[in-house]
């Protein structure tokens, strides 16, 4: 049976009515049959009470009046009572004549009879129905057994019981054996002489009963029918307090939970009504539910700003990353391009040693010619000839001379300008170092192996600066020297020239000349000293140009795997920004089916 199409108040009041009608026709039914059955049972109980009272009655006649007055008087007792003043009626007879009376003026329709199978001559004629018969029959077998039966007569009903009529004590015994009239002799004490019926007319206890029964059933009636207009009010009211629950479910279900159902000014903890403490209930957890939705609004307005600034850092970071790679991209082209130039300052510093080595024997060798002339022109004043051989060599050796000090010049230059470019590299490491470091800042810890770097390629490039700086003073004064070494060998040329055109001078002038060559030969001495001191220092600079080109390895090594860092944060970047968009999401849609709920602000 599907019971989800009836309502709550249609399931209480139908089987409330089924019971009630249930139970009316099993009061009904109890009270009938139990009414009758107590009629019957009042019936039996009145007769059985007249039969033993009149029992008693005789017994108590016998024993005290018919006995005392036989023995004591001259009356005796016989059937002939009425004819005879002198006779007092037998037990028996008072019985059969208090029957007659019953029978004859009794309200109440009770009859009382004795009888027998011996009957006095009196009575013989009378005629024992079949009641009567069984009755004797019974109750000689079962003297102290109550035999009844209910009959229907003339539309009437009775209840006819009837007990055993023993003789009680010796005076029946001898009455019954020893008159004339008597039907039979040889009865004994307590012998069973006769039966005593007495019928009840149930007439007047069913009338009575019925009576009782209908005022029964009427306030059995009255009381289902005030139950049941009470259950109608109670159910009324439920059902009212019931709809206004359901109706408020179905605004819940409906979104709606604004509606305030609980009456004002009441004060709920005294309250014992169940279906308003389900309303309190309700309405409590709808307010705690409007809290968790408000609460999770809030969320969501919050997890929006928190997804977008999430998802903006996340592009800024993708930015940062790559703009960090473009910039590891660019330091790794200009470290390697300042690889490349110390490289070539590196091949540079060798030609260089190289023309030192030569200059400085030129230097040597110009030197030892010197000394060599010096010598001849101490020994060999007189040899003017040779000396002036000596003189063209010397000037082919100067002229030779200032051609290597031009290149020395132009190797100079050059490598002024190779330091300059050094110099300018060094500065741009610099900077780079510089936003390396700014940099590795940004990128936190993961930077601090960066930044350490940067620190140390900072103070290479300062390194190298300060060494370009001395290299640069060298050859400033390489230059200058080379520049006083030139005009010397100029003013040398001019005086060889002298010589050749003013050969006779040479010897006013052979002590200045020789004073002269003195001095070159000092010079060319400080020459061949700076010269030692400028292939020593390209030997350090040769020397910090490859701890350098170490150092740049290093850093590209560095570089290498901070660009594979970057990669993995820019994936881990674009990982995170395409969770926030799915957040992002997630929260629209939450934010959808909470807004499904109508909540007041």
């Amino acid at each position: 049976m599907n019971t989800k199409k009836y309502s709550i108040v249609q399931k209480i009041i139908f089987p409330t009515a089924i019971i009630f009608l249930i139970t009316f026709a099993f009061i009904l039914s109890y009270l009938y049959f139990g009414y009758k059955e107590d009629s019957s049972s009042i019936a039996l109980n009145t007769a059985k009470e007249i039969l033993f009272q009149h029992k008693h009655l005789r017994g108590y006649y016998t024993k005290y009046v018919v006995g005392k007055v036989i023995s004591q008087t001259e009356l005796k007792a016989d059937i002939t009572h009425r004819e005879d003043d002198s006779v007092i009626p037998l037990p028996a007879s008072m019985i059969h004549e208090l029957g007659d009376i019953y029978n004859k003026d009794s309200e109440l329709g009770i009859k009382l009879n004795l009888y027998s199978n011996y009957p006095f001559p009196n009575r013989k004629n009378r005629v024992l129905d079949d009641f009567r018969q069984k009755a004797i029959e019974f109750l000689e077998k079962n003297p102290d057994e109550i035999l009844s039966k209910e009959e229907y007569k003339e539309g009437n009903k009775f209840l006819r019981v009837a007990i055993s009529d023993k003789l009680q004590n010796e005076t029946c015994v001898n009455c019954h054996n020893n008159h004339p009239l008597t039907p039979k002799k040889g009865w004994k004490l307590n012998d069973v002489r006769g039966v005593l019926e007495v019928t009840v007319p149930l007439e007047h206890e069913e009338k009575a009963l019925s009576a009782r029964l209908y005022k029964t059933i009427i306030i059995i009636i009255v009381t289902i029918v005030v139950l049941i207009i009470f259950q109608f009010f109670v159910m009324k009211y439920f059902n009212t307090k019931v709809k206004k629950i359901l109706n408020i479910s179905e605004e819940l279900s409906e979104g709606n939970l604004n509606t305030d159902f609980i009456e004002k000014n009441v004060n709920t903890t005294i309250v014992k009504d169940e279906i308003f403490k389900v309303s309190i209930a309700i309405q409590n957890i709808m307010f705690k539910f409007i809290d968790v939705i408000k609460t999770i609004k809030d969320m969501i307005l919050n997890l929006n700003s928190f997804t977008i600034e999430f998802r903006k850092s996340s592009e800024n970071l993708s930015k940062n990353v790559e703009d960090q790679r473009n910039t590891y991209n660019h330091i790794s082209d200009s470290i390697k391009g300042i690889n490349q130039a110390a490289d070539k300052i590196s091949n540079s510093v060798d030609d260089q040693s190289r023309l030192y080595i030569n200059f400085k024997t030129s230097i040597e060798e110009f030197d030892s010619v010197l000394s060599e002339v010096n010598l001849r022109i101490d020994k060999s004043k007189d040899f003017l000839e040779i000396i002036s051989k000596i003189i063209e060599n010397g000037e082919s050796s100067v002229n030779s001379m200032n051609t290597k000090i031009k290149l020395v010049e132009e190797s100079s230059l050059k490598m002024t300008k190779i330091l300059g470019i050094i110099g300018t590299i060094s500065k741009n490491i610099n900077l780079l170092a510089l936003n390396a470091s700014i940099e590795a800042a940004r990128a936190g810890e993961a930077g601090q192996g960066f930044a350490v770097v940067a620190e140390e390629i900072s103070k290479l490039a300062s390194q190298t600066a300060i060494s370009i700086k001395d290299i640069d003073s060298l050859i400033s004064i390489n230059k200058q020297e080379s520049k006083n070494t030139k005009l010397a060998v100029e003013n040398t040329g001019k005086v060889f020239s002298d010589i050749v055109e003013k050969f006779d001078r040479i010897k006013s002038s052979f002590i200045g000349l020789t004073e002269t060559m003195n001095q070159q030969k000092d010079r060319f001495g400080n020459l061949n000293s700076n010269t030692k001191i400028a292939g020593e220092l390209s030997e350090k600079i040769k020397v910090l140009t490859s701890a350098q080109s170490q150092a740049i390895d290093e850093i590209m090594i560095s570089i290498g795997e901070l660009e594979n860092f970057n990669k993995k944060n820019l994936s881990s970047s674009e990982e995170i920004k395409n969770r926030a968009k799915e957040i992002e999401n997630t929260s629209e849609t939450i934010k959808d089916k909470i807004s499904f709920f109508n909540i007041k602000d």
